[in-house]
């Protein structure tokens, strides 16, 4: 017989390690080569002291002359919070008690139910690691209809149908709540339900409750309109900084130059190219003029690219637009207390009663964050169109 208590065993038991080894293993290479680790944690802060240059107590004086002075090596703290991670599953009662003579149809609800947290959980743990952790999924523009419904925004590219938004100000959200209905890729545009009144140019689109409260993703290390960097004045840390070169078209002389810099000032070679769909097709069309050769190799179980001179350059969906991005993935650490869990409550339940509901939710939590060790190390290539004559 298949009670409340079986169900949570299942969920605990069968599920758990499936979810965190799906999410690691087959979301993305990038996802796949990041270090899970506690190691920076202090409290609720992630703290990692990053080294700047080299010790200065080092030359060369006469046979009497003075000592060279001992020099202290350069340390800046990067500090990050703990993000909150949170998937709801739901059940009702009624099909718990269904379930009661056939336990197995329960099971594949628990299956249905579970595979939709997961491509859920996929998906967005896949988009914030290439967002600046500001939350916004997208900003409202110009051309949002009267209707409050379908709105015009400057991207769909992290929006998809299902997702539960909020409508944000500059401070914070002043709409819950809508359920995204449908998302036209073609006109730019985003179905929502309930309507909006809120349809001011420059308002933006968030997950429920996520507006300034996501993951540190990429696109941080290199957003100059933040004012922050790791908990660092980011105006009085430009040595700390990652550099972002561009060209005006994606060659092997472009792409090398941005390793020979990051080689020649840090002493180190990217592992691997995370590039845009478009930053792709420019390469590929570059190879393709000059009748090169175009290597493909699997970088991981589940997923190959092409590459340049070894080095993989995979292609992102969530990546900015005529962006690639050159990192040494052992230089980043998914900092977290523990693996994805169950909220559990006082007596150890996974199942909660939903508040005067006939309907059950398990909640799976995940506290992290994405910290960069050495971020002068990382640089990005941006495609800029050069002027007509």
């Amino acid at each position: 017989m298949l009670t409340i208590s079986n169900a949570d065993k299942i969920l605990r038991s069968v599920y758990l390690d499936a979810v965190a080894e799906e999410i690691k293993e087959n979301t993305s290479p990038f996802i796949s080569r990041l270090e899970e680790t506690s190691e920076y944690l202090a409290g609720k802060e992630i703290v990692s002291p990053c080294r700047i240059g080299i010790n200065g107590g080092v030359g060369c004086v006469s046979e009497t002359g003075d000592l060279p002075a001992a020099g202290a090596p350069n340390y800046l703290n990067l500090k990050a919070n703990l993000c909150n991670v949170y998937g709801n599953l739901e059940i009702s009662d009624k099909l718990l008690r269904l379930g009661q003579g056939s336990p197995s149809s329960v099971v594949n609800v628990l299956n249905h139910e579970m595979e939709n947290l997961l491509k859920s959980a996929k998906f967005n743990m896949r988009r914030m690691l290439f967002q600046n952790g500001n939350g916004v999924l997208a900003t409202i523009d110009s051309h949002t209809t009267s209707t409050g419904t379908v709105l015009s925004v400057n991207t769909t590219k992290n929006l998809v149908e299902g997702m539960i938004v909020d409508i944000n100000g500059t401070t914070g959200a002043l709409s819950s709540g809508h359920t995204v209905t449908y998302v036209n890729r073609a006109e730019g545009t985003v179905t929502i339900t309930p309507s909006t009144t809120y349809t001011t140019t420059g308002n933006t689109l968030s997950v429920q409750g996520s507006f300034g409260h996501e993951i540190y993703g990429l696109p941080y290390l290199f957003d100059d309109d933040l004012t922050l960097f790791y908990g660092n004045a980011r105006r009085n840390v430009s040595f700390a900084l990652p550099t972002d070169y561009t060209a005006s078209a994606v060659t092997n002389d472009s792409i090398q130059e941005v390793l020979d810099k990051i080689e020649e000032n840090y002493g180190s070679t990217p592992n691997l190219i995370i590039a845009s769909y478009d930053m792709r097709r420019k390469y590929l069309e570059y190879l393709r003029t000059n009748c090169l050769n175009i290597d493909h190799k699997e970088i991981e179980a589940g997923f190959s690219s092409i590459t340049y001179n070894g080095i993989p350059l995979y292609v992102e969906k969530f990546a900015p637009d005529n962006t690639a991005y050159f990192v040494n993935t052992d230089d980043f650490k998914l900092v977290q207390p523990s693996e994805w869990s169950w909220l559990e409550s006082n007596d150890g339940n996974i199942l909660h009663q939903m508040g005067g509901k006939a309907a059950y939710y398990a909640t799976l939590v995940k506290y992290c964050n994405l910290l960069c060790v050495r971020p002068m190390a990382q640089a990005s290539l941006t495609y800029v169109a050069s002027e007509a004559n």
